[in-house]
């Protein structure tokens, strides 16, 4: 997937965890012994790894624009990916497009019965989208304005706790 901005700048959460995964588990739950397809890891996935291994999940990331492939992922058939996560991600692609890309990657690996969860940062909220710094760009859209996009995917679509919720 080609794409005119990599956002790269924008892949801010080195130490801390993006508050999509403390949510979800504060106010869902991860189950254990499970798969997490991280898209849009970001430069450094080991801390989203790490805290999601807590839990007893193994976080596969992917990120082509930080070098982590989807051709990476040593999927075997027994792997069954219950959760894929998108965080902060939408919000930087600048094209449907690309962003249905995003969302189809997201369908395609998630087993039946899984559940995708969406982390969106709104940015100055003004629904105009623009280039925030070099090779940085953000759409600056509501969380509610992704949800029509995500039902393209998705049977069932719900915002919870400021997370789209999909499967």
């Amino acid at each position: 997937m080609s794409k005119e901005y990599t956002s790269k700048k924008t892949s801010v959460n080195f130490r801390k965890i993006p508050k999509l995964f403390s949510v979800v588990a504060k106010k869902i739950g991860w189950e254990a012994h499970t798969y997490n397809l991280d898209i849009g890891c970001g430069a450094r996935p080991s801390n989203v790894t790490l805290f999601l291994k807590k839990y007893g999940v193994t976080n596969l990331p992917t990120d082509p624009f930080w070098g982590y492939s989807f051709e990476d992922l040593e999927l075997q058939e027994s792997m069954r990916i219950t959760t894929v996560t998108i965080s902060n991600v939408l919000n930087v692609i600048k094209t449907k497009c690309s962003r249905r890309h995003a969302l189809h990657s997201a369908k395609s690996y998630l087993s039946r019965g899984g559940t995708c969860y969406i982390k969106i940062y709104e940015g100055d909220m003004c629904g105009i989208g623009r280039e925030t710094m070099e090779d940085c760009w953000q759409n600056n859209l509501l969380t509610s304005d992704y949800v029509d996009e995500v039902k393209k995917h998705f049977d069932e679509v719900q915002i919870k706790y400021g997370i789209i919720i999909a499967s």
